[in-house]
């Protein structure tokens, strides 16, 4: 009976860790999936806006009306243009560095002089354009959030630098509570946002800003001291110094957890029973039997049925069809889960497949308009064009396959619309033989990789950045290799095939394709130096077609 007794515990503590692991850890990847998703989005939102303050800081009629109080008409039509575009900005301000002011707020209450220079709050303007939490301007945080906004600064300086004003940016809080409302966390759990000092900048209830107490309690989930049931996870968001903090208490799981375990110990206590009546009755007809069924759930993990001795006792018998149905149950369980798992990330990558990047439209659509105001009509004219043709092959008629030719292509009209933006900053060089053109790639895999070398390589650059892609047949592999000569990281001590630890979503998304139509041997490694560059080298291989696709 001790030996019985062992047994089902054993089996039963194998069943209930795996299976409670798998909710468990699905629902951590799911959190920090939205949570990642939800701060992409409002870094790329305040990047934007920032990119607003800097044209609109550089605009000649601006700093006409600075210098020479002139063009004030201009300005005004271009601070309402400005707040037309976008529904979320709230109020725009011009000061001048001699106490003028200009803005679409008629009562706009605020401490001027003729020398600006001399106000506190006009010299921190000046020194930090982070974005911070303020309610109506120049007065105390209310509890009413429908008068709060976001504000953003930024200096106006002349062509040698000299101080001109300061633009002042308000958006609604409104658009933090937009992006975040998309998070599915249970019901008990929240999301809210610290700046570096730990001030609170965002919380779906108020209260937490006045309560002490509450704020407190904020802490310990920012310093990682909360208790086992409860998931705490922390993202930065780009272009700011903010922190989101995602927090879930797993009461959902929770209740799994039990109900799994009741019916693992009800399971246990009727084979105990069992065993422990039989076996004082029919010991020698069932020891055999039972050896084989103890051996069976030794393997369960491996799912393979116990087998019944045909001179068994209709108990014995009862009690592996039992086991063999549980296991059969449990089988399709997992198969279940598996399933499900691989078809929610088949649809994340297209999902990600279709989505046009956010970011990179703006810019260009700014770099249209400011052209516009400029009159370069013929730049325009070939930059639209350019995006219409990048656009039009990221479609790609729906296929997932295409040739390298229009891969490289499609790259071609990427680099050239970002070329527009960073000028003589960036210099690219394309060198791909006519040989290797009609090989098929999984498409939409070199602009995320050039991308992430701009942004995160080329932008920070104190010189001018270059981009160089090459391809060639090596090992009877398509490699393509990404070399920039950006910032940089020390990847020395980093695994470089760990894609997800050193670049973000959209290279991993590449790497997951490439698997899928490769095979796992195949995808890219990250090999970077500190202030000299980054390269990125992709192993494809030759001979795709759809059917390679691997599920």
């Amino acid at each position: 009976m001790s030996i019985s007794l062992a047994i089902i515990l054993i089996f039963s503590v194998v069943i209930f860790y795996n299976v409670s692991n798998i909710f468990v850890n699905d629902a951590v990847k799911q959190i920090k999936m939205n949570l990642n998703q939800s701060s992409d989005y409002l870094s790329l939102y305040i990047e934007k806006v920032k990119l607003t303050s800097s044209l609109m800081a550089d605009n000649p009629n601006l700093i006409s009306y600075l210098k020479q109080n002139e063009n004030e008409s201009n300005v005004r039509k271009e601070i309402s243009t400005v707040l037309e575009a976008d529904s979320y900005l709230e109020t725009i301000v011009i000061v001048a560095n001699d106490g003028r002011v200009i803005s679409n707020e008629e009562k706009l209450e605020m401490q001027v002089s003729d020398n600006m220079m001399e106000e506190e709050w006009y010299q921190h303007a000046i020194s930090d354009n982070m974005p911070f939490l303020t309610g109506a301007r120049m007065q105390k945080l209310s509890m009413d959030n429908d008068k709060w906004v976001i504000s953003l600064s930024r200096e106006i300086v002349d062509e040698q630098g000299n101080n001109l004003g300061v633009l002042l940016i308000d958006i609604n809080y409104e658009f933090i509570t937009e992006y975040i409302s998309a998070l599915n966390l249970d019901q008990d759990g929240f999301v809210f946002i610290t700046d570096s000092n730990q001030n609170l900048v965002y919380h779906n209830d108020l209260t937490y800003f006045i309560e002490m107490d509450k704020q407190e309690e904020l802490k310990r989930y920012m310093n990682n001291t909360s208790d086992q049931s409860v998931l705490s996870y922390q993202v930065p968001i780009d272009n700011t110094d903010w922190t989101m903090i995602g927090v879930s208490y797993l009461n959902s799981l929770g209740q799994l957890r039990r109900q799994l375990l009741e019916l693992i110990a009800i399971t246990g206590v009727i084979i105990l029973a069992g065993v422990t009546l039989l076996g004082r009755l029919l010991v020698k007809r069932i020891s055999n039997p039972l050896k084989e069924l103890t051996m069976a759930m030794q393997d369960a993990e491996s799912f393979i049925p116990a087998k019944v001795n045909p001179d068994s006792s209709d108990e014995v018998k009862s009690l592996v069809q039992n086991y063999n149905d549980m296991l059969i149950r449990i089988k399709d369980l997992l198969e279940k889960l598996s399933i499900s798992e691989n078809e929610r990330k088949e649809l994340e990558i297209k999902v990600l497949m279709g989505q046009i990047n956010p970011h990179f439209l703006y810019n260009t659509l700014d770099t249209i308009i400011w052209m516009s105001e400029f009159k370069e009509n013929e730049q325009v004219i070939e930059l639209t064009k350019s995006l219409a043709k990048f656009f039009r092959l990221s479609l790609s008629k729906g296929n997932n396959l295409i040739p390298l030719s229009q891969e490289i292509d499609h790259l071609k009209q990427y680099l050239f619309i970002q070329k527009q933006r960073y000028g003589e900053k960036l210099t690219y060089d394309i060198h791909v033989s006519e040989d290797l053109n009609n090989y098929l790639v999984p498409r939409i895999i070199l602009q995320p990789i050039v991308e992430n070398s701009i942004y995160h390589g080329i932008k920070n650059l104190d010189g001018p950045g270059k981009i160089i892609v090459d391809a060639v047949i090596k090992n009877n592999q398509l490699v393509i290799e990404v070399k920039d000569n950006g910032v940089g990281f020390d990847s020395a001590s980093i695994d470089k095939t760990n894609v997800a630890q050193l670049s973000g979503i959209g290279i991993d998304n590449v790497l997951q394709r490439i698997k899928l139509y490769c095979g796992s041997e195949y995808g890219l490694v990250i090999d970077s130096v500190k202030n000299e560059g980054t390269i990125v080298t992709i192993t494809l291989a030759l001979n795709l077609n759809e059917s390679n696709a691997k599920n």
